[in-house]
């Protein structure tokens, strides 16, 4: 009975175990993946720096340059969303039931993204292969790509600054300070 209960514990660990994904390979023989390397943790503040995550996974046999570029361009989409949304989120606020809030700030959000942009930075990138299975349980063989980018809150505050310089004529003083203190807020909420 004893022989019987090990054997069918035993065929459970197994077949639990059979169905775990693998990491089959890491960029440069890595042992583990770096701390920021997350999908759970897309933005955060550090040392007067705003980071940015970006990922994307493919399948395992795309090419690794093409998808670090794909994960580069997701890390820089995560830091104009940030914007775009606190920027629509005042203009809603502060215009509600006013034509063009919502073009205001999307165009406001666009211009803001292009003038960071400037300022952001390559901080690192990190690949790894991994056999997991697909929806029929299938064993699949999968890449996924981190990319790390950062830029100072320094030049978000810049960008802030000359997006609202150049739209003038777009916006009242009154909304061009609510955003700027606004989006000064946002900021300091990541320390």
């Amino acid at each position: 009975m004893k022989t019987l209960l090990y054997i069918i514990t035993l065929i459970s660990f197994i077949s639990c175990s059979s169905f775990s994904e693998k990491i089959v390979s890491r960029m440069d023989g890595a042992d583990e993946r770096p701390e920021w390397a997350s999908e759970g943790k897309a933005m955060y503040e550090k040392n007067g720096r705003l980071y940015a995550v970006g990922y994307t996974e493919v399948s395992g046999d795309a090419r690794v340059s093409s998808a670090m570029r794909v994960a580069d361009n997701n890390a820089r989409h995560e830091v104009a969303r940030l914007i775009t949304n606190t920027t629509s989120y005042m203009f809603q606020n502060a215009e509600e039931g006013v034509d063009g809030g919502a073009e205001m700030a999307r165009f406001y959000g666009n211009e803001l993204s292009k003038y960071q942009s400037h300022g952001t930075r390559q901080e690192s990138r990190y690949w790894e292969r991994v056999l997991t299975f697909d929806s029929n349980e299938e064993k699949v063989l999968k890449l996924r790509i981190y990319s790390l980018v950062s830029l100072t809150k320094k030049d978000v505050k810049k960008a802030i600054k000359l997006a609202l310089q150049k739209n003038k004529q777009k916006i009242s003083p009154e909304m061009q300070k609510a955003v700027d203190n606004h989006m000064t807020a946002q900021i300091q909420t990541m320390e």
